[in-house]
């Protein structure tokens, strides 16, 4: 007869040996999700950081904008130009394999440093739950800057303090996220009443300013930080939209959050509970909390160990059994179902067959773009300019902002009419998802335009004036 006790035993003993498993594989696996994940996927910034990179490398520092027609006069201050110069000299080495390669090692870094010596599952349930944001992107600095400075905060020795300074030398040249740092020392220094904390936040304020746009740079940062518009123009700027992926890992946290944590009204401004707070007004903040929130789930996990009797019934045993196994599977199950619907064509999503097509058949004037295609057509088409790109949501000249200008072109056919004239615009590569860009193209095919090429992602018109010539 079946003892039901022994299963349940068994079970339990199972499911605790999987949650010690080694760290090295644990971060084998970590770095393995990291890297498909960098590998299938290309970020819509991509192209035109690797271009910057050649244009600083070869070049120098552009001072105005060098990629548009339309924002040629605008005082571009590239604060990744450190990041572009790395992007560029990596893919020239070993193309996108090797920035996947080195991009996946920096994120699996960062969850190395943040967990330290906690669960060896835990990386790889917190390294899924980032997956929507991570790859070959420049956030993947900010996540290795944030947790090289909480290591070096939380160090019992203190031995590396003195060298915060110099971390954020580098980090503000490589991207203009290092306020964050700012933010999580002024944190540490206002709730440990430490003045040398805040000594060490004047020295790495004026660290910062040794870059090549010395204050400047701080400018296109509260340019950013005070747009208003950005959480209604950028996805990854908006409120955070749970999913099947990222919505396990917060629930679990702030369970295990509320029910270990009783130090009062602290709990509510702890830096994990600001940084959350932060990341539902923002996507772009979540996997930093994901990273800063790890640190309490090693104290949970310890906590709960020594609360736990040593010998508890058969229920207790069944009832952490089951949770255990469901916070582990249920990620991974996301996971691999995600994995299952890869094509591994990372340009898939972009216009790679008109790239192709106007790298053969120039445009005889001007390209309008889609807000998504700039980055990807400033790479793949050096030889022509764009309209617009991903380095200009918040970008204002004289009174004109860009990004606005483009969505009222979008919407108001009189604006797109008087600017495709102004700017001599005889080309628009087009999203063929968007009601916005389907209303343009129904219009100026109606207006005898000439649809030249067309996929299930994008098409390219040509005024009808310029089909005289070879396309």
């Amino acid at each position: 007869m079946l003892d039901y006790a022994i299963v349940i035993d068994k079970f339990y003993k199972v499911v605790k040996q999987v949650y010690k498993i080694p760290h090295w594989l644990a971060f084998s696996i970590v770095y393995l999700i990291y890297f498909i994940d960098s590998y299938s996927e290309l970020d819509p910034d991509f192209g035109w950081h690797v271009k910057s990179g050649e244009q600083i490398l070869n070049h120098g520092i552009p001072s105005h904008d060098i990629f548009t027609y339309t924002a040629s006069d605008f005082p571009w201050i590239g604060h990744e130009w450190l990041n572009d110069s790395i992007v560029y000299i990596l893919n020239n080495f070993g193309g996108y394999f090797a920035l996947s390669l080195v991009f996946a090692g920096l994120w699996t870094l960062s969850m190395k440093i943040a967990t330290g010596r906690a669960s060896g599952m835990l990386p790889i349930i917190a390294s899924i739950s980032t997956i929507p944001f991570s790859g070959v992107r420049t956030l993947t600095w900010t996540m290795l800057g944030v947790a090289t400075l909480l290591w070096v905060l939380r160090d019992k020795s203190k031995k590396y303090l003195n060298y915060t300074p110099l971390l954020f030398l580098v980090w503000s040249n490589i991207h203009g996220s290092f306020v964050i740092g700012f933010i999580i020392i002024l944190y540490y220094a206002l709730f440990s009443k430490s003045k040398k904390l805040l000594f060490l936040l004047i020295l790495s304020s004026i660290a910062s300013l040794i870059n090549p746009y010395g204050w400047k740079v701080y400018e296109e940062i509260f340019r950013t930080l005070t747009d208003t518009t950005l959480r209604s123009n950028i996805t990854e700027w908006g409120f955070l939209r749970p999913n099947h992926i990222i919505i396990l890992y917060p629930i679990v946290w702030l369970s295990g959050y509320i029910y270990f944590n009783n130090k009062g009204w602290r709990r509510f401004v702890s830096l994990p509970v600001l940084l959350f707070v932060l990341s539902l007004n923002s996507n772009r903040m979540f996997p930093i909390f994901v990273l800063v929130s790890l640190f309490d789930f090693f104290e949970f996990s310890k906590k709960f160990a020594h609360d736990l009797p040593k010998q508890i019934n058969k229920i207790a045993k069944l009832i952490i059994s089951v949770v255990g196994t469901i916070f582990l599977i249920v990620p991974i199950c996301i996971y691999l179902n995600e994995i299952k619907n890869l094509k591994f064509d990372r340009e898939s999503d972009y216009p790679s067959r008109i790239a192709s097509y106007l790298n053969e058949n120039p445009c005889h004037g001007n390209t309008f773009n889609h807000y998504d295609f700039g980055g990807y057509l400033i790479w793949k088409v050096p030889i022509q300019k764009v309209y617009i790109d991903g380095r200009m949501p918040s970008w204002s000249l004289n009174g004109l902002n860009y990004m606005q200008r483009y969505n009222d072109v979008l919407k108001n056919t009189d604006i797109r009419k008087n600017e495709f004239y102004k700017f001599n615009i005889k080309c628009a590569v087009l999203t063929k998802n968007g009601n916005l860009d389907s209303k343009i193209r129904k219009e100026l095919l109606a207006e005898g335009w000439i649809m030249i090429v067309s996929d299930e992602r994008a098409a390219l018109l040509v005024s009808e004036q310029t089909t005289t010539i070879k396309f």
